[in-house]
C-alpha cells in the first residue's frame, strides 16, 4: 500500500510538472517580409520565473514548443498548436481588414517592432543598450510598399522615446533621444564587395545575411569576435563598460563593414577601437581614446627571421597584475622593482598574430599601462614598475 501510494503521488507530481510547463501564449502582431512570408510576433511566458520570449516565427516554424500553423493578416487570426493543443489566437479581436495589412500590431514590444522595422527597410538596425521597453498598438494603411511601411513604423518608435536615424545605404540606428549627437559622429563603413557585380578580389569575403547575429552580448563576446574579423590583437582597458550589444546584419556585408558594424555598436556603449600598427587595436572608452592614441607604436620588427611566438601563446582571462609581470620580466630578462602602490589590475589578452619577443613585451606594457602600471627601464639594467602619475581609474 505504501509503494502504491508514493507510485500514485510521484505520478500526480509528474502531470502537475507538465501542466505548468504549458507556455501561455499570445500574439502581438502580424507583419510581411520586405521579400513575402507572412511572420506572426509571439509572447511566450513560461511557467518559470523569467521575462517571456518575444520570437517572430512564420508558418511551419516552431518555438518553444509553440508551431505556427497559419497567419490571416486580413483578420488578424494565428492558427497554433501549444505542445500538443490546438489554438486561435487573435491580435485584435479579430476585425477583417480589406486589402491584408503590411503590420497589424496589438501591444506588440518595442523589440519586435525594431526587427519588423528592419525587415521592411532591408537596413541592419545598430540598437542603443537602453531603449524604453515601450509597446505598440497599429495597422498600416492599406498593402503600403516596404519602405512606405518602415516610415510609418519608424515615426511610431519615435512617438514612444526610440529615435529611429536611417544612415548611409544599408544602415539605421535606434537609439534614444540622447544619444542622436553620438549616432553622428560615427564614420561611414567602407563600401561591400558587390556579389555578382564583379568579381570578389583575393582576400574579399562576402558575409550572408544573419551572420552577424548578437542578442544582448556582452563585452568581451563580441570582442573576441572583433578580434578575429580584425586579425589584430586588442588590448583591453580593465575599465571597460559592460556592453549589450543587439544587432543582426540584414544584407550581405564585406568583412571591413561587419567589423565597422560591430565597432559601431560597441561605440554606443561607449567603447572606442584605437589601431596601432598593423597588428595590434587598443579598446579603451570613448573618453580614453585620444589619450591612448599618444601611447608609443610597436617596435619595428628588426629581422624578419627573429624568433616568433605563435598566436595564442600570451593568454590571460582576468590575470592579476602580478602573473602578468611575472611574465613580463622573463620576457625583458631583467629583474623587476616593483612599486608598493601599484594599482589593482586584471588583465584579459590573447595574441591574435605571430608575435617577436619584442612585440610581446609591447604588447605587455600597453596592456599594463592601461591598467595605470608604467614599466620604466633604469640605468642598472633593472626596470621599475610603478603607479602611472597622470593615472584615473576611470581615463580609459
Amino acid at each position: 500500500m505504501k509503494i502504491f501510494a508514493l507510485t500514485l503521488l510521484s505520478a500526480m507530481f509528474a502531470l502537475g510538472a507538465v501542466a505548468v510547463a504549458e507556455p501561455g501564449v499570445r500574439v502581438t502582431g502580424i507583419a510581411r517580409r520586405s521579400h513575402g512570408p507572412l511572420v506572426a510576433l509571439l509572447e511566450i511566458q513560461s511557467a518559470r520565473p523569467a521575462p517571456p520570449l518575444r520570437p517572430i516565427v512564420g508558418i511551419g516554424q516552431r518555438v518553444e514548443g509553440v508551431e505556427v500553423i497559419s497567419i490571416d493578416a486580413k483578420t488578424g487570426k494565428v492558427s497554433a498548436k501549444v505542445g500538443d493543443q490546438a489554438a486561435e489566437l487573435s491580435v485584435d479581436g479579430g476585425g477583417a481588414v480589406e486589402p491584408a495589412p503590411v503590420f497589424r500590431l496589438k501591444d506588440a514590444h518595442s523589440s519586435q517592432v525594431l526587427n519588423v522595422y528592419q525587415e521592411l527597410s532591408d537596413r541592419t538596425v545598430i540598437t542603443s543598450p537602453s531603449l524604453p521597453n515601450a509597446t505598440i498598438t497599429a495597422v498600416s494603411k492599406g498593402a503600403a510598399e516596404g519602405a512606405v511601411a518602415a516610415e510609418a513604423l519608424a515615426r511610431l518608435l519615435g512617438e514612444k522615446g526610440i529615435v529611429v536615424d536611417p544612415r548611409f545605404d544599408r544602415f539605421a540606428f535606434a537609439t534614444e533621444p540622447r544619444f542622436v549627437a553620438k549616432v553622428e559622429h560615427i564614420q561611414a563603413p567602407p563600401e561591400a564587395p558587390k556579389a555578382g557585380a564583379r568579381p570578389l578580389a583575393p582576400g574579399e569575403e562576402l558575409f550572408p545575411p544573419g551572420l552577424i547575429k548578437f542578442s544582448e552580448a556582452g563585452t568581451s563576446q563580441v570582442l573576441n569576435i572583433l578580434q578575429d574579423l580584425m586579425g589584430r590583437t586588442l588590448i583591453f582597458s580593465p575599465n571597460l563598460p559592460a556592453a549589450r550589444v543587439t544587432v543582426k546584419s540584414q544584407t550581405a556585408i564585406g568583412r571591413a563593414q561587419a567589423i565597422w558594424l560591430l565597432e559601431a555598436a560597441l561605440q554606443l556603449d561607449d567603447i572606442a577601437i584605437s589601431l596601432s600598427g598593423d597588428k595590434f587595436a587598443f579598446v579603451t572608452t570613448t573618453k580614453g581614446a585620444s589619450r591612448v592614441a599618444k601611447f608609443k607604436a610597436p617596435p619595428p620588427v628588426k629581422d624578419p627571421s627573429d624568433e616568433k611566438f605563435p598566436p595564442g601563446l600570451i593568454k590571460f582571462n582576468e590575470a592579476d597584475r602580478s602573473i602578468v609581470l611575472d611574465i613580463y620580466r622573463e620576457l625583458v630578462g631583467q629583474p623587476l622593482v616593483r612599486a608598493p602602490d601599484l594599482p589593482p589590475c586584471k588583465v584579459t589578452l590573447k595574441s591574435q598574430t605571430p608575435l617577436t619577443r619584442d612585440e610581446a613585451v609591447w604588447l605587455l606594457e600597453s596592456v599594463l599601462y592601461l591598467g595605470g602600471i608604467q614599466c620604466v627601464p633604469a640605468g642598472d639594467k633593472q626596470v621599475k614598475v610603478i603607479r602611472d602619475p597622470g593615472a584615473d581609474a576611470n581615463q580609459y
